[in-house]
């Protein structure tokens, strides 16, 4: 059975605050207000995130534990809302064909936030989404995430993703250069043993607001074994790219070391001053395909 994706760093935890729970009430009311930063959610009522997502299809020898992965769709404008009653989240909601999702708790459907992760599974124990806490990676303005439909049968889908509020008027940006710090989470197919495993990475980046460029790299990566929870390094899974700023649009050609994985990049500066990144990624090549999404804070700032 596919189990035991392994998100310990701070990568994937709570998506609205730490004062997420188990428990909590019933769903908001009214219609749904556009995100506008952690510190300002709500504590009743549906948010609605700007959200750019990558999701495929697969089929899984369940016996072999081998997977087929379909086209990897992405879609820069997919919809996402969280639904909060009482500061806690009582709903998720993702659309992003061909992986769409959504946990009610209504619907049985759980919340938990444990050890630094925010996991919502459904009530049937197939289908989970996982994504980074705020407070931990020092977010305000967007966070990023992973998620499965099918858990332990024979098809189903993976989903990374962006959320946030992306900068509006990159012309107010009143800086040269940054550097941001964060991390990246995704999943990996092998091409030698068709099996998928979850990665996580490090991950740093810098953007140049007056040449319009940008340049990211991932460190440390890991890969987790979906059936055995089993974690090792994984160095082979380390990207790097450089690429262009438009507006608040990012972009890049990304590759790892030896060239056996390359792809490319999107994101977007997030949060009126661009103090953010976020975005999703895809690689392939002989060494088999790989899909993510990342999230980085400023770290460094030249005026």
């Amino acid at each position: 059975m596919v189990h035991g994706l392994d998100l310990r760093r701070p990568l994937l935890a709570a998506l609205l605050a730490g004062t997420l729970t188990a428990c909590g009430g019933g769903g908001g009311s009214g219609p749904p207000v556009t995100f506008d930063g952690f510190s300002a959610l709500p504590a009743d009522g549906t948010v609605r995130f700007q959200a750019e997502t990558r999701a495929t299809q697969y089929t899984a020898n369940l016996a072999t534990g081998q997977f087929t992965l379909g086209t990897v769709n992405r879609n820069e404008n997919s919809a996402a809302t969280a639904t909060l009653a009482d500061g806690t989240a009582t709903a998720v909601q993702v659309s992003s064909a061909p992986a769409s999702v959504q946990f009610r708790q209504s619907e049985g459907d759980s919340f938990v936030l444990a050890n630094g992760i925010f996991a919502a599974s459904s009530a049937a124990g197939t289908s989970a989404f996982f994504v980074a806490d705020p407070g931990t990676s020092n977010f305000e303005h967007q966070t990023y995430g992973v998620w499965l439909i099918g858990t332990g049968t024979r098809s189903g889908a993976f989903g990374v993703g962006s959320f946030g509020r992306r900068t509006e008027d990159p012309s107010a940006v009143q800086i040269s250069r940054a550097s941001y710090t964060g991390a990246a989470v995704g999943f990996f197919r092998s091409a030698a043993t068709q099996r998928v495993d979850g990665f996580d990475a490090t991950l740093g980046a810098t953007v140049d607001f007056a040449q319009d460029s940008f340049s990211m790299s991932t460190a440390l990566s890991t890969r987790t074994e979906f059936d055995t929870a089993t974690t090792r390094n994984a160095p082979e899974l380390n990207i790097s790219g450089t690429g262009s700023l438009s507006g608040n649009r990012l972009s890049a050609a990304v590759a790892n070391g030896n060239g056996s994985l390359s792809g490319d990049l999107t994101g977007w500066t997030y949060g009126p001053s661009a103090t953010e990144i976020g975005g999703t990624f895809q690689l392939d090549g002989s060494l088999g395909e790989m899909f993510g999404s990342f999230g980085a804070a400023q770290s460094s700032v030249s005026p």
